[in-house]
């Protein structure tokens, strides 16, 4: 028994340190990234809360178009929503309008009017886009020249998407073409005026890791991963046509707040796949914005972890969990229960506190394949035990009535004869293994370690005088 569980033993670090070695390999190789985007969307899902109230949305929606024509709108018309925009005290202005080309030259005067609109608002952000050119290169698309001199900053808006097709979950704070010197636009809003206390993911606190260079030179820097907690139908909002028409409830929500511009009409704008974002299936970009930048201002963004210490995490959380679930399987369930549930709140808490996206899909990929192999093998003990004494390892009632059916069913379709063979034993085993005689009490106390009658089934091939001759002893 005790070279039994020597082996046991030995049996259980090998797997677990199998175990490790596909932890390793697996975060290497980032073959459980759809496990990673699922618990980041399911933990945003959960950790829900109400919106703070700091960002508004004004969207030149469906009404707006329906009121003042069709988009794109004049410049002028655009200047006179800033201007009505601007009435209300607020902490800033995003554009997501884009500006890359000059008015007609029989309107050439609204790019001015446009830019003295800028001016007189104060703490603006334009936005800086990507495409592709004819020769399949990337390019940077800048505002034209009177806007980008009256904006007081520039931030990039670049969307990308993750293979899923669902927006990318990471979001870069620096981002440009052969140099990231734009930072994410919702970060150059809320750096315009910031509130008081705020934690800004400035770079010189983040790990330089995650970084993406393109062969195209755009190059990605600082990527911080935002929990959308908020839902994106909590975000206060105006319709353009309101502020037009000088509505003052619309202008009162504006006050105070960090104010995104965007188009949301139908057909217009782009929307966006978020599984994360609430009760939306898909999110205009403003709106996508406006959920970044309520993650920046309530803090809740975390930064993945290094690879080679977060890969090495990986494989010590998974040796010590298997060795637990190894053990779990013959001593006690608080053990399973301590991996299954004290490793998913610990992962977090490490987000909440710390702020570190640690990679949890390989560690709960090999805990449950060791999951699966602990029960395989408590199951095989327990087919072993169910037609086997657990003591003597001799063959039960249940295995003999189990052969004999086997038997007799190869006896009838062979039409072959089947032979039963009773032997009377006068010695049995008892407790401590040895055999002696006993009186009919002892006899009857230990008869479930050796029956009184074992039992000879021959197999069908057998002749019936092969049978006799089995049965005659020796």
């Amino acid at each position: 028994m005790g070279k039994e569980r020597i082996n046991l033993r030995q049996n259980r670090i090998f797997i677990a340190g199998v175990m490790a070695c596909a932890a390793l390999l697996l975060s290497f190789t980032n073959a459980t990234g759809r496990i990673e985007w699922l618990l980041h969307d399911l933990h945003s899902r959960i950790l829900s809360e109400p919106d703070p109230g700091q960002v508004a949305i004004v969207e030149i929606d469906d009404a707006s178009l329906q009121s003042h024509g069709r988009w794109p709108w004049p410049r002028a018309l655009q200047a006179r929503l800033i201007e009505r925009i601007s009435e209300a005290p607020n902490r800033g202005l995003g554009l997501y309008l884009v500006h890359t080309e000059p008015s007609p030259p029989a309107d050439a005067e609204d790019d001015q009017r446009l830019a003295a609109a800028l001016r007189a608002q104060g703490r603006t952000v334009l936005p800086v886009m990507h495409d592709f050119d004819q020769m399949g290169g990337r390019q940077e698309l800048l505002p034209i020249a009177p806007l980008d001199q009256t904006a007081t900053a520039l931030g990039h808006a670049t969307i990308e998407l993750d293979p899923d097709m669902c927006c990318l979950r990471d979001l870069f704070l620096y981002a440009g073409l052969h140099s990231p010197r734009w930072p994410a636009l919702p970060l150059a809003l809320i750096a315009q005026n910031p509130p008081t206390q705020w934690r800004s993911p400035m770079p010189d606190t983040l790990p330089r890791t995650g970084h993406r260079n393109y062969d195209d030179g755009w190059n990605q820097r600082y990527p911080i991963r935002p929990r959308f907690a908020t839902d994106p139908r909590q975000i206060p909002r105006v319709s353009a046509r309101r502020r037009l028409a000088g509505d003052a409830d619309a202008l009162r929500i504006l006050e105070d707040k960090y104010i995104l511009l965007g188009v949301t009409a139908t057909g217009v704008s782009e929307q966006l796949v978020t599984p994360h974002s609430g009760g939306y299936s898909r999110l205009h970009m403003v709106e996508n914005a406006a959920m970044i930048t309520n993650a920046l201002l309530l803090g809740h963004w975390s930064t993945q972890a290094p690879a080679l210490p977060s890969a090495l995490l990986a494989a010590l959380l998974t040796f010590l969990g298997t060795l637990l679930i190894l053990r779990a399987a013959h001593f006690r369930l608080w053990h399973l229960a301590l991996v299954l549930l004290g490793l998913p709140l610990a992962w977090l808490l490490a987000i909440l506190t710390l702020r570190l996206w640690l990679p949890l899909g390989p560690v709960m990929t090999t805990l449950g394949a060791s999951l699966l192999i602990s029960r395989w093998c408590h199951l095989r003990d327990l087919n072993t035990h169910v037609f086997q004494d657990h003591l003597t390892g001799l063959h039960n009632r249940r295995s003999f009535d189990n052969q004999l059916r086997l038997a007799w069913d190869a006896c009838r379709q062979s039409g072959k004869p089947l032979a039963l063979i009773l032997v009377q034993e006068c010695r049995y085993l008892v407790k401590d293994f040895g055999t002696s005689q006993s009186p009919k009490s002892t006899r009857q106390r230990d008869s479930r370690y050796c029956p009184d009658r074992p039992a000879l089934i021959t197999t069908p091939s057998r002749t019936l005088q092969q049978s006799c001759s089995c049965a005659t002893p020796s």
